[in-house]
C-alpha cells in the first residue's frame, strides 16, 4: 500500500519506494509518495527530500526543495525563463548545459546510440528508448524491427 506522506522522521528513504518495471527494457524506481518514477536510487533519494524536506536549498518561486545549490539554479530556471547555454551552430538556446550537449549531436550527423535489437542507430537516447518500446517490444528473440518482419499465418 503507498504512503501518502511520511508518517515519522525515523522512516527511511527505502520505505517510500518500490521497484517498477516500465516494460522489458526500463526498470524504474517507483516514488510511493508521489508516483515519479527514477532510473537509479541516487536519483530517488534526492527526490525523496522533497518530500521529508530535508532539502539544504529551496526555490523561493515555488518553495520546493534541493540537495544542491546547482540543482536549485536549474530548477529557478523553469520559473525564470533563462536559457543561458547557447549553440554555438544555430540561435537555439538551452536552460541546461546538458540539454545543450545533447542537442549539439545534430548538428554532427553522430548516431551514438545503437539497438541492441537490430542495426538502427540513433543520435538520442530517448529516441532509441520509443524504438526498442514500439519495434522491439516482445521480442526477445526477433532482431528485426516490427514493421519489417512478415507476418505469419
Amino acid at each position: 500500500m503507498p504512503h501518502n506522506q511520511p508518517t515519522t522522521s525515523e522512516e527511511s528513504d527505502e520505505e517510500y519506494f518500490q521497484c517498477i518495471k516500465e516494460d522489458e527494457y526500463d526498470l524504474l524506481l517507483k516514488c510511493e509518495i508521489c508516483d515519479r518514477s527514477f532510473k537509479s536510487i541516487f536519483l530517488l533519494g534526492n527526490h525523496l527530500r522533497m518530500h521529508t524536506k530535508k532539502s539544504k536549498f529551496i526555490c523561493q518561486h515555488c518553495s520546493k526543495g534541493w540537495d544542491t545549490m546547482h540543482a536549485l539554479d536549474n530548477h529557478t530556471r523553469t520559473h525564470t525563463g533563462e536559457r543561458p547555454f547557447k549553440c554555438p551552430k544555430c540561435t537555439t538556446c538551452f536552460n541546461r548545459k546538458s540539454s545543450l550537449k545533447q542537442h549539439l549531436i545534430t548538428h554532427t550527423g553522430e548516431r551514438p546510440f545503437k539497438c541492441p535489437k537490430c542495426t538502427t542507430c540513433f543520435n538520442q537516447q530517448s529516441n532509441l528508448n520509443a524504438h526498442i518500446k514500439t519495434q522491439h517490444r516482445n521480442s526477445d528473440t526477433e532482431s528485426e524491427p516490427r514493421n519489417k518482419r512478415q507476418k505469419t499465418a
